[in-house]
């Protein structure tokens, strides 16, 4: 079949269920390959299938027009431009899928679209599945500051610093550069990132939303020198969303994860004479 913007397409399966338009929530399992049948990306990986907010197409013949060629129930194949894809997604997009595809080819995109939903509604059990989320998560953390025996005062936004060594220097204000060494982990223990084996201090301007929300809003109650566990829920953290490898379908840090960091603030300094 051919859509009116020249896109090729095969439907295996049609149960004139309601298409989605811009704007409506969308449940799929998605795999998209290269002409050769080399696979970019797997939504069976994670054993659960990708939801979004179906965004209006970003060119001609593009997956999202094809997502509204079909409806709730079917199971179709989309051959999109690959020069296109590359053009307006892939070389936007950060990590693994980086490289052009053959300039020419075309991308397979094998697809089923299992759910549509009005944003409103989407938005509501979104809601309600944070708030589940949430409460799990709670009740994780709480048990273990008692398998731990820690004893560490919620701040008002959200997180927690347990102190483990005071610095000496000025409280850091929002707008300071700081250079810091950290460890992050999850509560089991295993360690998902670390510069400790960089020999490089890590630097970030407080307040300029270039770090998790925990570590900016934590920083601001410390001091050059501080040596402190920082323990930031996900809300703080990497969400519902989680972190991914760039974009591919494994996780850095999967959603709703409370995040432990040991954490020193080596130097700080206002930003016009930071160096």
């Amino acid at each position: 079949m051919t859509a009116p913007s020249g896109m090729k397409y095969i439907t295996y399966r049609e149960m004139n269920g309601k298409k989605p338009h811009a704007g409506d929530w969308v449940t799929v399992h998605m795999v998209y390959k290269e002409d050769n049948d080399s696979v970019l990306f797997d939504s069976r990986n994670s054993g659960k299938p990708l939801r979004f907010a179906l965004p209006k197409p970003k060119f001609e013949g593009s997956f999202e027009e094809g997502l509204m060629l079909i409806g709730e129930g079917d199971s179709a194949s989309f051959f999109i431009d690959a020069d296109s894809m590359y053009q307006h997604v892939i070389s936007k997009q950060e990590g693994e899928m980086r490289s052009r595809p053959r300039s020419g080819s075309k991308l397979r995109f094998d697809v089923s679209l299992l759910r549509v939903q009005p944003y409103k509604e989407a938005e509501m059990d979104i809601a309600m599945e944070d708030s589940r989320q949430e409460q799990a998560e709670k009740k994780t953390l709480d048990a273990y500051f008692i398998e731990k025996n820690l004893q560490a005062e919620k701040n008002p936004d959200g997180y927690y610093i347990l102190m483990k060594s005071p610095g000496k220097g000025s409280q850091i204000k929002k707008g300071e550069k700081v250079y810091v060494n950290y460890t992050g982990q999850f509560l089991n223990g295993i360690i998902f990132d670390s510069n400790a084996n960089s020999g490089k201090p890590y630097p970030f301007t407080v307040g300029n939303h270039e770090v998790i929300e925990g570590w900016d809003l934590a920083v601001q109650q410390l001091r050059k020198g501080d040596k402190v566990t920082l323990i930031i829920p996900s809300a703080l953290g990497y969400g519902r969303s989680g972190l991914k490898r760039g974009n591919s379908n494994k996780y850095y840090v999967p959603p709703y994860s409370t995040l432990i960091f040991d954490f020193e603030v080596l130097e700080s300094a206002p930003l016009s004479s930071s160096r």
